[in-house]
């Protein structure tokens, strides 16, 4: 061999290393030794090399062991013996199953060792490829596709156990940290997960991570000793500022903050651990009917993501009262009944803060079946306060639905007294019955679109039944121009979000002046931020309700509102969320006075 052809074997054997390395499934046309012929490079699945030259070369595997000696192909070899012109030839498809020639440069590459390391890749002339190709014409693609499939699998699964250990471990910490590295990642998913799925199909993933215990963990909300510690007393700070006292007039109940999760995300109590772990203030679950049922028939959720509104008609599907039951009876952590102690001097003096840890008290959300008759309606709720009361902190009547038929116009008159007595017995009963030494309150949830008669009806009706509290309010059946003009925006059913905010407060402010603050209200309806909950709060809630906010920015919204809360009430001047309830009403008053005299 001439050092030309010497070096251009040498330029070929590098340039077949680099495909080979690349993986590149094959090349046609490099003239390698002066006689004009064509090496061709195919890349085999079989992991197999040849080394050495002549008849009956050694055929090597994937470790450098021996394999039976082969025979050349009679063909290969009368082809490499004489000259063909020197024309780099191009095939459309690699060739399959050939040997390599005594005479080709692939014997000398196996000599000088390539072979051995390259161990895909057998070298063949132009005349044996055509050989070859004429016995077996259809490629060998399948053994490639479903090598390419085994190794994305064995690659996805390498992965998802080092996920799940990386997971595991960090589930495992207790440290702040380790609760910030957990809402990023949620933070990350769950706008890809509402982007991929439908609206239902995203709330059913979210319920079922929920329920399995695949969410974020708020270890701040654990211990006061560590947060002070981790903290340097601010995160200590914030839970003092946003702990809720003594909201419904009892001294029984606290909240570790005002931040809860509205009915309707957990209709059958299966996530209310999880939702108490990622720091919500309370849960309510719901709405429960009494029978299991469907709701409306698919599709009955719908996204308006550019004005941040969802439109549902879910019509309380429910899988009834007794599944409630169950789970709600595995749910073992109570709210813990304190009282905050108000020695100022004592906790200035201490270096600890050594306030009891408050767990989120657990609302149930009472609704009826579509086939109760109006006639009927008190009992049911009545019922659903008999079965589920025991298990639960307080109580919630729902007449205020739009999605199942004649529901609102149980808010009406005589209707809605007979509704919220029957409940409010059936309250008492329990708790003589238990023997309970706390409270269950009974709330009302009201619609947004009540008008001013309808309003002092229900303020009424309320009073007279010594009804708890209100939540104001539910979603809205109105549509204004931005809605209306958007592609979803005619769907029948309730919408809420961003589009109900100003609506579902300007109630709730009016309600609290018709009721001059003696009912606990709670505030619902298109709060995103800390900044809407403070709005909320200053008209007159002593606790709010999220939503579809939620369902938008997963978990992570739930510390990002709270600590904007937080930051809201310093910048204002509050000490805490208490003195901040119908701050604006009250200052309104005293404008009014003050002009009248």
């Amino acid at each position: 061999m001439s050092s030309r052809t010497g070096k251009s074997f040498l330029r070929f054997r590098r340039v077949l290393a680099e495909r080979v390395e690349r993986k590149d499934f094959f090349f046609t046309g490099v003239n390698v030794n002066g006689k004009g012929e064509t090496m061709m490079f195919h890349r085999r699945h079989q992991r197999r090399s040849f080394a050495g030259g002549g008849k009956g070369g050694k055929k090597m595997n994937k470790h450098g062991k021996s394999l039976k000696r082969s025979t050349i192909n009679p063909s290969s070899e009368s082809s490499s013996s004489s000259p063909t012109p020197a024309a780099p030839a191009r095939t459309t498809s690699p060739p399959q199953n050939v040997s390599s020639s005594s005479s080709s440069p692939a014997a000398a590459a196996g000599e000088n060792g390539f072979a051995q390391k390259t161990t895909k890749t057998p070298i063949m002339s132009s005349a044996s490829a055509s050989a070859s190709a004429s016995k077996s014409p259809t490629p060998a693609l399948t053994n490639q596709s479903s090598s390419s499939s085994s190794s994305l699998l064995k690659t996805i699964g390498a992965l998802s156990l080092f996920a799940s250990i990386g997971y595991g471990s960090l589930r495992a910490a207790d440290s702040p940290l380790a609760s910030d590295v957990e809402f990023k990642t949620f933070e990350f998913l769950a706008p890809v997960f509402s982007r991929l799925m439908d609206a239902e199909s995203a709330h059913n993933l979210g319920v079922s991570l929920f329920a399995n215990g695949l969410y974020p963990i708020e270890r701040r909300e654990r211990d006061n000793d560590r947060n002070n510690a981790d903290a340097s007393g601010e995160y200590a700070e914030m839970r003092e500022m946003l702990r809720v006292t003594n909201v419904f007039n009892d001294g029984l109940m606290t909240f570790p903050n005002p931040i809860g999760l509205a009915a309707g995300f957990d209709k059958d109590a299966k996530t209310i651990q999880g939702m108490r772990e990622i720091g919500f203030g309370f849960v309510e679950i719901g709405s429960v009917t009494p029978q299991p049922q469907d709701g409306n028939p698919k599709p009955r959720v719908f996204r308006l993501r550019e004005l941040d509104a969802v439109i549902n008609r879910y019509g309380f599907n429910s899988e009834g009262i007794e599944r409630a039951k169950e789970r709600l009876k595995k749910e073992k952590n109570r709210v813990a009944a304190t009282v905050v102690d108000n020695k100022t001097e004592e906790k200035e003096e201490s270096t600890t803060t050594t306030t009891t840890n408050v767990i989120a008290p657990i609302g149930v959300n009472l609704g009826k079946n579509k086939t109760t008759p109006e006639s009927e309606a008190a009992k049911s709720y009545a019922l659903g306060a008999t079965e589920l009361g025991p298990f639960a902190d307080y109580l919630v009547i729902n007449v205020s639905s739009p999605n199942t038929p004649g529901l609102r116009d149980l808010q009406k008159g005589s209707s809605l007294v007979k509704i919220l007595r029957d409940v409010v017995n059936a309250r008492d009963r329990l708790l003589v019955k238990e023997e309970k030494k706390k409270s269950l309150p009974v709330l009302v949830k009201i619609a947004p679109d009540v008008d001013e008669k309808g309003l002092k009806e229900i303020a009424k009706a309320v009073k007279k039944a010594k009804i708890d509290g209100v939540i104001i309010s539910n979603t809205t059946i109105e549509r204004n121009d931005r809605v209306q003009q958007h592609e979803n925006g005619k769907e029948i059913g309730g919408l809420s979000g961003k589009p109900v905010f100003e609506k579902s407060t300007e109630v709730l402010r009016r309600f609290y002046e018709l009721t001059d603050g003696s009912i606990p209200l709670v505030g619902c309806g298109g709060v995103f931020t800390g900044e809407d909950a403070l709005k909320k709060i200053k008209a007159g809630a002593s606790l709010v309700q999220l939503y579809t906010s939620f369902a938008y920015a997963g978990p992570a919204l739930i510390p990002k509102v709270k600590r904007e809360l937080y930051e809201a009430l310093k910048r204002e001047g509050f000490k805490n969320v208490n003195e901040a309830v119908g701050y604006d009403v009250k200052q309104r008053k005293k404008r009014n006075r003050f002009l009248f005299f």
